[in-house]
C-alpha cells in the first residue's frame, strides 16, 4: 500500500487553526488599494449596498491548474460584506446572474466533454486556447439602486495554466456588459442631504454652508426638493447636481481622451445613451412650469417631489411626484427614446407596482394620475394605456 500523503482524518486540526489565522493576517498586510479617490472608508451612514459584478459571489480565490489551492471553504466579496453587517439589496440580481454563469458554464463543459471523445490532448488544447467566457448579462435597473446607501460593482478575473493574460476584454479590458453596467452605477445621481455634503467636505453645517447652498440654487447650478413618506419632509431638502454644462464637462471633459475620434467612437455606446437619458431628465427638472403648463394646472398650487420605497425589493422610485392642491397626483415618470417610446408589458408591470407601492407606504387617499414624458410621445400598443397622461419634449419648451 502507498504512503498517505494527506491526514485521514477530515477535521480541523490545531495546526490548521493557526495557518488559517496566518493565512488570514498575510492577506489582510498584503491587500493594495490601488486608487482610492474619497469613496474609502464608507461612510458610517452607509447601511444598505447594491452589489453587483460575478466576482461578487465567484469571488477568485486562486489561479488556473497548479494556480489553484485546495481549501474547506472561504469569504466571498458578497459575505465578507453581509459578515461587516451591510444589507445586501441585490439578491435577485446576483441570484439570475449566477443562474446565467452556471448554465453557460455547463454548456461549455458539455462542449468540452464531447471534445475529449476525440482524445484528451484535444480538449485540454481547446480549453487552453479558447477558456470559459463569461456572459453577458442583462442590464442593471435604477430600481435596483435606490434602496441602497452604495454600490458595488466586483469584477473578477483569473489567470494560470493555459490562461494567460491578454489585453481583450474580460481580461485587462472590461467587457461591454461591464462598461454599461459601471457607467450606470457612475451616473445614478438620486442627489445628496445637507448633513451628508457637510460630512463628505468636512465642514459644520452652519450659516456658511446655508448660503453656498443658496447661491448654488439661485444660480441654478443645484436644485433642492422635497421627499416624501407618510408626509412631504419639509424639514430635510435633498440636493441634486442640475446644471447641465457642469454635468457634461464632468462626464466627458474632465476625461483626457488620447482618441482624436473620440466623439465618433462613442457614437451609440453606453457611456453616450446614458448621458442621453439623464441630461433628458434634468431638463425635465428644470421644466415643472412647463410641465404644468401641459397639465394645465398653472393656477394650481403644488408640491413637488421624489419619492423611494423603503419595504419594496427592488426598491421602488419616483423622481417627480406633482401634489396638487385638487386633490390630484401626478406621478411622471420619465423616458427617454430616440423614436416613439414603447411601453412593454414588463414596463407596464413596473409602473403599475410602483404605483401600488406608492399608494400603500404613503397612505395617500388622493387621486393619481400615471404621466409619462417622453421624447417623442408613446406608440400605441396594448400596453400603453397605462399612460393616463403623456408629455413630450416639445410640451417643454412651448412659450
Amino acid at each position: 500500500m502507498r504512503n498517505r500523503m494527506a491526514v485521514p482524518d477530515r477535521s480541523v486540526t490545531e495546526r490548521e487553526r493557526k495557518n488559517v489565522a496566518i493565512s488570514t493576517q498575510i492577506a489582510v498586510e498584503g491587500i493594495v488599494l490601488l486608487e482610492n479617490k474619497g469613496v474609502l472608508p464608507l461612510s458610517k451612514n452607509t447601511k444598505t449596498i447594491a452589489l453587483f459584478g460575478s466576482g461578487a459571489r465567484r469571488t477568485v480565490k486562486g489561479g488556473t491548474g497548479s494556480g489553484d489551492v485546495n481549501t474547506r471553504d472561504y469569504v466571498t466579496v458578497e459575505q465578507g460584506l453581509k459578515n461587516a453587517g451591510f444589507q445586501i439589496v441585490t439578491d435577485a440580481w446576483l441570484s439570475a446572474q449566477e443562474t446565467a454563469m452556471l448554465r453557460a458554464k455547463k454548456e461549455y463543459d458539455d462542449h468540452i466533454q464531447e471534445l475529449s471523445h476525440q482524445g484528451i490532448s484535444v480538449a485540454l488544447l481547446t480549453m487552453m486556447g479558447k477558456p470559459f467566457k463569461e456572459p453577458e448579462f442583462r442590464e442593471i435597473q435604477t430600481e435596483e439602486l435606490a434602496s441602497a446607501d452604495a454600490a458595488i460593482y466586483v469584477l473578477a478575473r483569473t489567470s494560470g495554466e493555459g490562461a494567460d493574460r491578454k489585453v481583450v476584454p474580460g481580461d485587462y479590458l472590461l467587457t461591454d456588459t461591464e462598461c454599461r453596467d459601471i457607467e450606470l452605477l457612475a451616473k445614478t445621481k438620486q442627489g445628496i442631504t445637507r448633513k451628508e455634503i457637510a460630512e463628505k467636505i468636512s465642514i459644520t453645517s452652519g450659516g456658511t454652508l446655508t448660503n453656498a447652498l443658496k447661491e448654488l440654487i439661485n444660480c441654478d447650478f443645484i436644485r433642492a426638493y422635497y421627499t416624501r413618506e407618510k408626509k412631504i419632509k419639509k424639514t430635510e431638502l435633498m440636493y441634486q447636481l442640475t446644471d447641465l454644462y457642469t454635468l457634461f464637462y464632468i462626464n466627458f471633459c474632465n476625461k483626457p481622451a488620447t482618441d482624436p475620434a473620440f466623439w465618433s467612437h462613442i457614437n451609440g455606446k453606453p457611456i453616450q445613451n446614458t448621458w442621453y437619458g439623464l441630461s433628458f431628465e434634468r431638463i425635465c427638472m428644470h421644466h415643472i412650469p412647463q410641465i404644468k403648463k401641459a397639465l394645465h394646472i398653472e393656477g394650481i398650487y403644488t408640491e413637488f417631489y421624489s419619492w423611494r420605497s423603503k419595504y419594496s425589493t427592488p426598491a421602488a422610485q419616483i423622481d417627480l411626484i406633482i401634489e396638487r392642491a385638487d386633490n390630484i397626483i401626478n406621478l411622471c415618470e420619465i423616458k427617454y427614446s430616440i423614436a416613439p417610446y414603447s411601453i412593454t408589458k414588463e414596463e407596464e408591470l413596473k409602473i403599475r407596482n410602483r404605483l401600488a407601492d406608492f399608494q400603500a407606504e404613503t397612505g395617500i387617499k388622493k387621486g393619481i394620475l400615471t404621466t409619462i414624458i417622453t421624447t417623442f410621445g408613446i406608440r400605441p400598443n396594448m400596453h400603453s394605456g397605462v399612460a393616463q397622461v403623456e408629455i413630450t419634449l416639445d410640451d417643454l419648451f412651448e412659450a
